[in-house]
């Protein structure tokens, strides 16, 4: 999982698509669950076109389904330089920026 925030503390989110599980909400980035920490800044500059610091790893947990139990292990990014680029104005097209308040 990964928690992708800018310098105003916004996260971004995107809409997942209509139809399948959960469609139409909004969500956090889903990037390959394999990938590593040394990995992710990469993935996000390549996937998303946004450039990322180091990844901040946060504490771990378990979700529990009725079937199964998820491992999450979230990971933080600091977006830097999302700039005016064709990827950041296509970006903003499909997802949103949500501010948090923590």
């Amino acid at each position: 999982m990964v928690i992708l925030e800018d310098s105003d503390g916004r996260i971004l989110l995107e809409r997942r698509p209509p139809s399948g599980i959960w469609g139409g909400l909004w969500s956090l980035p889903e990037l390959d669950p394999a990938l590593g920490p040394d990995e992710l800044q990469e993935t996000c500059e390549q996937q998303l076109g946004l450039n990322c610091g180091d990844p901040e790893l946060i504490s771990g947990f378990r979700h529990t389904f009725s079937h199964y139990h998820l491992h999450i292990q979230p990971a933080r990014l600091s977006v830097h330089d999302a700039g005016h680029s064709a990827a950041h104005n296509a970006l903003h097209n499909t997802r949103r920026v949500a501010t948090t308040t923590a």
